[in-house]
C-alpha cells in the first residue's frame, strides 16, 4: 500500500492542480470580457480582507531583495497597505499614520495583535501645523486638498465630502527618529491623496537615508495643486530614485477605455 501511495498522491495533486488552473484560466477570461464587473468583484473581495492578485508579486521580491526592515505607512486609511505586506510574507517593522477619524479606529484595530506594526494618528506634510482634512464618503478619497472637477465626475459615489476635521500635520523631518533605527532599510509610501509632493518637500532631510518609495501617482489630477505622475517622476529622479515598478489601479484604469488614470509606482535607490 505505502509504495502505491506516493504516486497516488502524485497524480491527485496533478489532477487538482491543472482542474485549478483550468477554472482560474476560465475565470480570467470571462472577467477579461467584463472590466467593469471584475472591478466590483476585485473591491468587494479587497473589502472582505481577501488579498487579489493577478501574478507573482514583484513587490515582495524587490522589498526583500533589497533589505527593508521598516515600511513608512503614510495615509494608511484602515491598513490595507500593512495587511497586504503581511499577507506576501512581508515579517519587518511597519509604522502607519492615518489622520482621520473612524479609519484610523479601524488601523489601531488591526496593529494590536501584531508586535511590529504601529498606528500614528498624525498627517505627514511640508510643515508643523493643524490644518483642514476634507472627509469624504469613501475615506480613501480624503485630503487636505480640494478635489478637482475630474475627481468628483469619475468618483460620485466615493468623492463626495460630508464632514471636514482639524487634523495635526508634522515633517517626516521631525518624526523620522521615533519611529526607525540606525540600521533600519526603509521603505516609504505615500498615498496622500494629492499631498504626496508636500509629503517629500517635508523630508528632505531624511530623504537620503530612505531605500524606496511607493506611491499613488495619478495620470489625471484628482485634486487642486496635484503632482502628476511625470512630475513626481522626475522629482524622485531628481533625488535619486529609480521606478522599479508602475502598476495600473485596477479601478482607476477602467474609468476610460484604454487610459490609465492612477497607478501605484515603486522608487528605489539603487546601489
Amino acid at each position: 500500500v505505502q509504495t502505491c501511495a506516493l504516486p497516488i498522491w502524485a497524480s491527485m495533486r496533478k489532477i487538482i492542480k491543472t482542474t485549478v488552473s483550468n477554472i482560474g484560466a476560465s475565470a480570467r477570461k470571462i472577467l477579461s470580457r467584463n472590466l467593469p464587473a471584475a472591478g466590483r468583484l476585485y473591491g468587494l473581495l479587497q473589502q472582505a480582507g481577501f488579498h487579489v492578485s493577478l501574478g507573482p508579486e514583484p513587490k515582495i521580491a524587490l522589498l526583500r531583495s533589497f533589505g527593508i526592515s521598516c515600511v513608512l505607512d503614510i495615509g494608511a486609511n484602515r491598513g490595507k497597505f500593512g495587511r497586504d505586506l503581511r499577507l506576501v510574507g512581508y515579517d519587518g517593522k511597519i509604522v502607519s499614520f492615518e489622520p482621520v477619524n473612524e479609519p484610523y479606529q479601524k488601523l489601531k484595530e488591526a496593529t494590536k495583535r501584531d508586535g511590529k506594526w504601529f498606528a500614528v494618528q498624525l498627517a505627514i506634510g511640508d510643515r508643523d501645523e493643524h490644518s483642514t482634512l476634507h472627509v469624504s464618503t469613501a475615506t480613501e478619497f480624503s485630503s487636505l486638498l480640494t478635489q478637482t472637477e475630474y475627481c468628483i465626475a469619475n468618483y460620485p459615489d466615493y468623492a463626495k465630502v460630508f464632514a471636514d476635521q482639524v487634523v495635526s500635520v508634522k515633517r517626516l523631518d521631525d518624526v523620522f527618529r521615533d519611529y526607525v533605527g540606525a540600521d533600519d532599510e526603509v521603505l516609504l509610501k505615500i498615498d496622500a491623496q494629492g499631498f504626496e509632493r508636500d509629503v517629500l518637500n517635508g523630508a528632505r532631510g531624511v530623504l537620503p537615508l530612505i531605500r524606496a518609495v511607493h506611491l499613488e501617482v495619478s495620470f489625471e489630477r484628482l485634486y487642486e495643486g496635484e503632482a502628476t505622475a511625470a512630475e513626481m517622476i522626475e522629482r524622485l529622479s531628481s533625488d535619486g530614485f529609480t521606478l522599479v515598478l508602475l502598476a495600473p489601479l485596477l479601478q482607476a484604469h477602467m474609468l476610460e477605455a484604454r487610459k490609465i488614470s492612477q497607478a501605484d509606482a515603486l522608487f528605489v535607490r539603487l546601489p
